[in-house]
């Protein structure tokens, strides 16, 4: 669950550094809920994926690089750099056992002038230039359960999940590090999950069915932005603990409702033997009453944060909140369940959804804002 954490909660664009006076807001579900609708309009095709075009052909991730650039990847397609102006991207190695290759690429990010890949399987990191010539690698760390290594832009981290004794619960950190091997570093974030308890590496008791996880980015200051995930509250703060900014809100993810329930029973199967559904049975007991508020924050280079909500069982859609660069809610956004939002530009999000012939695009959509 942390290294999914890590591909997850972690998308990174270079946000502007906040100056000035903490700034707060405080804002009630009511207003949240009336905030304007913002539609989307069909933007750019930057690829489709029909079979031949370097175009991600299996569900992609994606990071702000510099420059306008971003990076597309999967784990099991090679990496690739998108430039404005530039119809075809630029690759970084390839799939494969030789040197500038990879196996399995999880993270990507930025290194002096070049790029930077992290391969899980051969747990490595790879250094390519910025014309993607591969000049060298070396050893990363595994990431387990309870350590995930990656790159959010210019900013390695490690995030760390522990408890420091058996009956107490565990804990989130996110450290910043100055290189893979780097075992120290500096905490940047440190979250309580009072749900969770982590022994031997691996969490005991019963889980909730849907966890209330962190979730954060990382500006290449070094600042990161995350919430609980459980309400909509999200806060910017430097890499010291200072508040830049807090969005302070009420508002839940939608209550746990007999009908989800249901929904999850019924994806078992009839077939599902006696100790998986008494499993179940104990996640759901100790699950809160309402789904996570946050699946994930998306930074835009102009600092505003796209915040994606969580989507429940059958839901059509899953809500989005878009706040300004002082964390201000100006907006929201009905993402539909079969659109995968990769980046957040401001104005634009980048999107993975079904094209022609029900072959994968990445698309921007503009966002019409009030």
């Amino acid at each position: 669950m942390l290294a999914a954490a890590v591909a997850a909660g972690c998308t990174r664009a270079p946000g502007p550094i906040v100056h000035g006076p903490p700034v707060f807001h405080n804002v009630s579900a009511t207003v949240i809920d009336s905030l304007p609708l913002l539609a989307t309009d069909n933007g750019r095709l930057v690829c489709l994926a029909e079979g031949t075009s370097p175009c991600p052909h299996l569900p992609a991730r994606a990071t702000w690089l510099r420059d306008g650039r971003f990076a597309t990847w999967n784990r099991r397609e090679a990496v690739e750099v998108w430039t404005p102006g530039q119809v075809d991207p630029m690759r970084l190695g390839d799939l494969g056992t030789a040197d500038g290759q990879y196996r399995q690429p999880v993270s990507v990010g930025m290194a002096g002038g070049g790029y930077v890949v992290l391969d899980q399987e051969e747990r490595a990191v790879l250094f390519y230039t910025e014309h993607g010539r591969f000049q060298s690698s070396t050893v990363a760390p595994a990431n387990t359960f309870v350590r995930a290594f990656g790159y959010a832009g210019p900013v390695a981290f490690v995030q760390l999940l522990r408890s420091v004794a058996p009956d107490s619960s565990a804990t989130l950190e996110v450290r910043a590090v100055d290189s893979p091997g780097d075992t120290v570093g500096h905490a940047i974030l440190t979250v309580p999950l009072p749900w969770m308890h982590v022994v031997n590496g691996r969490p005991a008791g019963a889980m909730p069915v849907f966890a209330e996880l962190p979730v954060f980015a990382i500006a290449p200051d070094s600042d990161i932005i995350w919430s609980d995930g459980a309400r909509l509250t999200v806060t910017r703060q430097g890499p010291d603990g200072s508040v830049r900014w807090r969005l302070n809100s009420d508002a839940t993810g939608v209550p746990l409702s007999p009908a989800i329930v249901s929904t999850i029973r019924h994806a078992m199967g009839a077939d599902t033997n006696a100790t998986a559904r008494a499993s179940l049975d104990s996640s759901i007991a100790h699950s809160p009453a309402t789904l996570p508020a946050i699946s994930s924050l998306l930074l835009a280079p102009d600092g505003e944060v796209l915040v994606v909500g969580f989507a429940a069982p059958n839901a059509l859609d899953r809500p989005a909140y878009l706040l300004d660069a002082t964390g201000l809610p100006i907006g929201r956004v009905a993402i539909p369940g079969a659109w995968t939002v990769l980046l957040h530009g401001g104005d634009s999000i980048l999107v993975q959804l079904a094209g022609a012939n029900a072959d994968l695009e990445l698309r921007w959509l503009t966002l019409k804002k009030p």
